[in-house]
């Protein structure tokens, strides 16, 4: 069975079927638990080299559709590359856009088909903006591979 793109399920609710069918290929199984004084609830595995946001709807600015009071609307899936500072196993999935955990910055632009709309070069990340979401992607200090890659819905 091929991966479900995370891009397409951005902006859809916990309790969405191909989100559900997301997660369970990647083994959670229990509902992202929501501090009291957090509007974020997260899934993560360092071992899969997977982490997992949902928003309360009421702080989504940028969604699919109206969602009912209480939802979790997923906003930001982030993969880990064999370089990542936090401890994280190297994602075992297929990225979006074709991407792969060794490319450069070159490949991700010729790969993405245009350059970066924001880029640091002290903290060697970038940014790609695309219609209803982007892509954020963190690389080695020469940029020549990936520590770590999000989808998330557009920022402001």
């Amino acid at each position: 069975m091929k991966d479900i793109d995370p891009v397409t399920i951005l902006g859809s609710t916990w309790d969405d079927d191909e989100v559900q069918r997301y997660l369970a290929k990647y083994g959670f199984k229990k509902k992202p638990a929501q501090k009291s004084d957090s509007v974020n609830a997260f899934l993560s595995s360092k071992k899969l080299g997977l982490d997992i946001t949902f928003k309360d709807e009421q702080h989504v600015e940028h969604g699919k559709k109206n969602y009912e009071e209480g939802a979790l609307v997923l906003v930001n899936v982030r993969m880990y590359g064999e370089e990542s500072a936090m401890g994280y196993e190297p994602f075992k999935g297929e990225l979006p856009h074709g991407l792969r955990l060794e490319f450069g910055l070159s490949e991700v632009r010729s790969q993405l088909g245009k350059a970066p709309a924001w880029t640091d070069k002290a903290t060697a990340k970038a940014r790609w903006d695309f219609k209803g979401y982007c892509v954020f992607v963190t690389f080695d200090k020469p940029q020549k591979q990936i520590r770590s890659l999000s989808v998330q819905l557009p920022i402001d």
